[in-house]
């Protein structure tokens, strides 16, 4: 699978590099093959442990069914999971449900409904850096590449006396893990915290992560041949694993934060603002309140959401949204036609 991967990336980049820079990326790429992989890895310096605010009652919340096509893709997961470590069978008795979300291509993605063991973690306050930070870094690239992390929260290590708090039932039988899985309130802070030591020191403003999406952008070829190699190096002293498959390497543009950032400067995703312009015409609260794009990463320029929320304040306080036609398509149409937010050079 790996070579496959490598004859694939090499097939894409023949036209768009010279024949010794590709030859140098692939030796690259085979020098630490050891760090790509879609199974997660387990990041070394940092065990999360969860903290909660009180006594936590005994609980039980029972599974949710699945339809009997995804019950052996589930059993498959689960025990690749044993297998490598990520679960393992318990007594606990502070028991959420697992939700397995089906994806487009049919597989399913496993998380824990955190929901009910949420009420009493700890918060913790742990954030991303500002999306401003990330893509002032794309000001004069010559190259750009994005790096995916084989199930993220997956690599983090979990306290030993905070598995209990991550049970679930599978088919009858109780497991917990030993990873921090999505889902819980503070997932995210686990795994900035694991990452601290990531980005190379001398190359922090040519790398960037934001949650698990990390770039790499370079005025030059020869320049993120040494970026790559030096988060490649850091990515192999912390355990970190990349799925190949899912990264993309010397691109001309490329798609981040709701954003496509390209040589000539950022713009805005139109998938993102189709996924608006698109979106019916409410005719009550509810509707007016769900998420069009159905994620929240049409992150920039701030503007847009500033200049219509209040707009949205006032919708949201009418019962009868069908007198507000007008003021509804006028949202729609300002963000439709906002124009391209770019850095200038």
């Amino acid at each position: 699978m790996f070579e496959e991967l490598v004859t694939q990336h090499e097939h894409r980049l023949k036209n768009t590099m010279t024949p010794d820079q590709l030859s140098s990326f692939i030796t690259l790429i085979q020098e630490y093959r050891d760090i790509f992989s879609n199974d997660p890895g387990l990041i070394k310096g940092y065990e999360h442990k969860i903290e909660v605010s009180q006594e936590v009652p005994p609980f039980k919340i029972p599974a949710y069914p699945l339809k009997p096509q995804q019950i052996p893709k589930a059993q498959a997961i689960i025990q690749k999971w044993l297998n490598l470590g990520i679960i393992r069978r318990s007594a606990s008795c502070h028991v959420s449900p697992l939700v397995f979300v089906e994806k487009k291509n049919g597989d399913l993605r496993p998380c824990l409904d955190g929901r009910h063991i949420n009420k009493y973690i700890k918060p913790q306050f742990e954030c991303p850096r500002r999306q401003e930070e990330i893509l002032a870094m794309c000001q004069d690239v010559g190259a750009i590449s994005t790096l995916d992390m084989s199930s993220s929260f997956l690599q983090v290590e979990l306290s030993r006396d905070s598995c209990k708090y991550v049970a679930f039932n599978f088919l009858g039988k109780i497991y917990e893990f030993t990873r921090v899985p999505f889902g819980l309130k503070t997932s995210l802070s686990a795994l900035l915290r694991a990452l601290d030591n990531l980005i190379p020191e001398d190359f922090g403003s040519n790398i960037g992560a934001y949650v698990d999406d990390i770039g790499v952008f370079s005025k030059s070829i020869a320049d993120h041949l040494l970026h790559l190699r030096a988060l490649f190096q850091r990515c192999r002293e912390l355990g970190v694993h990349l799925n190949l498959e899912k990264c993309n390497f010397f691109k001309e543009e490329l798609p981040m934060l709701g954003l496509i950032i390209s040589k000539s400067g950022l713009r805005i995703d139109e998938d993102k603002v189709a996924a608006i312009s698109q979106f019916p015409t409410p005719i009550n609260i509810h509707v007016l309140s769900r998420n069009p794009s159905g994620e929240n990463k049409l992150s920039r320029p701030e503007a847009i959401v500033n200049a219509m929320s209040s707009a949205f304040q006032m919708l949201m306080k009418i019962d009868k949204l069908q007198d507000r036609d007008p003021d509804i398509k006028e949202i729609k149409d300002n963000i439709d036609q906002y124009p391209q937010y770019r850095i200038e050079k």
